[in-house]
C-alpha cells in the first residue's frame, strides 16, 4: 500500500477559451479522487494568447486551494519557433514547467511519477488514479506503457440533437470495442496516462503535430525500438458530445471536429519516415503499426464513401443493396446477404444497448424521442458518410494539396 501511495500523478489540463464551468467541473472530479491531496499534481495548462487567462487561472486556483498535492498554472507563450497551434505544444510546455519547478527544483522523483493528458471536459472515474498507481507499481513495463480509459461521450448526452446523439452512441461503442479487442492494437485517444520519465526521455509531445495522442505513442514506439505498449484501464472517462444552439451549428462543429481528427493521417508519413531510420524496431512490429495507422483514417474516409457508392450502384444496377461482384456464385451472394443482415442487427443492438446504458429514466424513452432516433437509424449510412467520412476525406484532400493544417477547437457547453 505504501508503494502505491508514493506514486505522484501529474494531470495536464490543456485549455483555451473554455467555459470556466467546464474546467471547474473537471477539477471537482479530480479533487474527488482518493488521495488527491497527497498524490495529484494538477496543472492548468493555459494559452497566453487567450485574454484574461491569468485571471481565470488565479480564480480556479483560489477555488481549489488545498485540494491537491500541487496545483499550478502554466502559460504557453504564443508564436514559439517550430510550433503549430494545437494541444501538443501546450502539453509540452506545461510538462517542461513541471520538470523544472517540481522535479529539478523540489526534487520529486521522476521515476515514481505518471503524467496524464486530460481533455478539459474529461471526468475520470473515481478510483482511476488508485488503479493507475497499482498498475504503475506492479507493471515491469511501467516506463514502456500508455494506460487508456474508455472514452464515453456521456456528459449532457440528452441535451444534444438526436442525430448527434445517435452518432455519439457508435463512437463511444467503437472505442470500447477497440480497447477490449486483444488483437486491435488500440492507440491512445484524448485522455490517457504514461510514465513521466518516459515523456521526458522521448522529448515530450511533438510541437508540430495536430494528432498529439496517437503521435505520442508512435514517438515512444520508435524511441524505444518498438517496445511500447498500450494497456486499457476499464474505468470510464466521460466527456462532452457536440452541443450547439442550433442543429446546423451542431453539424458544423461535428464536421470540424472530425476534420481535425482526419489530420491524424499525417502519421502515415511519419511512420514511413521512421521506417527508413535505424530505430531498432522489428520489421513486423512496424508493419503492424503502419497497417493500423493506414487503416483507421482510410476506413472512415475512402471506406465509407466506397461503401455508400457501391451500395447505391448495387441497388440501381442489380436491384439488390448488397455489394457483390457479378462473377461470384449465388452461394456467395447469400453469404454476403447474411453478413449484411448481421451488420444491420448489430447496429440496432448497439443503439439500444447504448441508449439503455445512458438512460435518464422515462424522459429518454418517450415515444417521440425514440421514433426520431429510429427514423435516423435508417439514415445512418448517409449520416456516417456526411458527418464522418466527408470531413476526414476533406482533411486528407487538403493534406494531399499541401494546404496548411489548422486546429479547430470544439466549442464546449457547461
Amino acid at each position: 500500500v505504501a508503494a502505491y501511495q508514493s506514486v505522484q500523478h501529474v494531470v495536464l489540463v490543456a485549455n483555451y477559451h473554455e467555459p470556466v464551468g467546464i474546467i471547474e467541473r473537471t477539477l471537482h472530479s479530480l479533487a474527488a479522487q482518493p488521495n488527491a491531496r497527497q498524490q495529484l499534481i494538477v496543472v492548468l495548462a493555459m494559452e497566453e494568447r487567450e485574454e484574461n487567462c491569468r485571471q481565470k487561472a488565479e480564480t480556479l486556483m483560489k477555488l481549489f486551494d488545498g485540494s491537491f498535492a500541487h496545483l499550478i498554472a502554466t502559460y504557453h507563450p504564443d508564436d514559439l519557433p517550430d510550433e503549430i497551434v494545437g494541444k501538443g505544444p501546450n502539453l509540452t510546455y506545461a510538462a517542461r514547467q513541471v520538470k523544472t519547478e517540481l522535479i529539478d527544483r523540489l526534487g520529486l522523483p521522476v521515476e515514481n511519477m505518471t503524467v496524464s493528458s486530460s481533455d478539459v471536459d474529461s471526468i475520470l472515474y473515481q478510483g482511476y488514479f488508485d488503479e493507475l498507481s497499482m498498475r504503475f507499481v506492479e507493471d515491469a513495463r511501467r516506463h514502456q506503457t500508455i494506460w487508456q480509459p474508455p472514452q464515453l461521450l456521456d456528459n449532457g448526452i440528452w441535451s444534444t440533437a438526436a442525430s448527434i446523439r445517435l452518432m455519439t452512441y457508435f463512437i463511444s461503442a467503437t472505442h470500447v470495442a477497440e480497447l477490449a479487442n486483444p488483437w486491435g492494437m488500440a492507440l491512445p485517444l484524448s485522455t490517457y496516462s504514461m510514465s513521466f520519465k518516459l515523456a521526458c526521455e522521448i522529448g515530450y509531445w511533438d510541437t508540430r503535430m495536430i494528432a498529439d495522442d496517437v503521435h505520442m505513442f508512435l514517438r515512444c514506439f520508435f524511441g524505444l525500438g518498438g517496445k511500447m505498449y498500450l494497456d486499457p484501464i476499464f474505468l470510464p472517462c466521460t466527456g462532452n458530445p457536440i452541443h450547439a444552439d442550433s442543429l446546423w451549428q451542431a453539424w458544423v462543429n461535428f464536421y470540424r471536429q472530425h476534420m481535425r481528427h482526419g489530420w491524424g493521417a499525417e502519421d502515415i508519413g511519419y511512420v514511413l519516415q521512421q521506417w527508413s531510420k535505424p530505430t531498432g524496431a522489428p520489421f513486423i512490429k512496424i508493419l503492424a503499426r503502419f497497417a493500423k495507422i493506414l487503416h483507421d483514417p482510410m476506413i472512415f474516409s475512402a471506406g465509407s464513401l466506397l461503401i455508400m457508392v457501391g451500395t447505391l450502384l448495387s441497388l440501381f444496377v442489380e436491384g439488390n443493396p448488397v455489394i457483390t461482384f457479378p462473377i461470384i456464385s449465388p452461394e456467395w451472394t447469400t453469404v454476403f446477404q447474411i453478413l449484411n443482415a448481421l451488420s444491420v442487427y448489430s447496429l440496432i443492438a448497439i443503439w439500444l444497448l447504448e441508449r439503455t446504458r445512458r438512460s435518464a429514466g422515462w424522459a429518454s424513452w418517450r415515444p417521440w424521442i425514440l421514433i426520431k432516433e429510429a427514423v435516423l437509424m435508417v439514415m445512418f449510412p448517409f449520416m456516417l458518410v456526411l458527418l464522418i467520412g466527408m470531413p476526414v476525406l476533406h482533411a486528407h484532400t487538403k493534406m494531399a494539396l499541401g494546404q496548411q493544417l489548422t486546429f479547430h477547437r470544439t466549442p464546449k457547453k457547461a
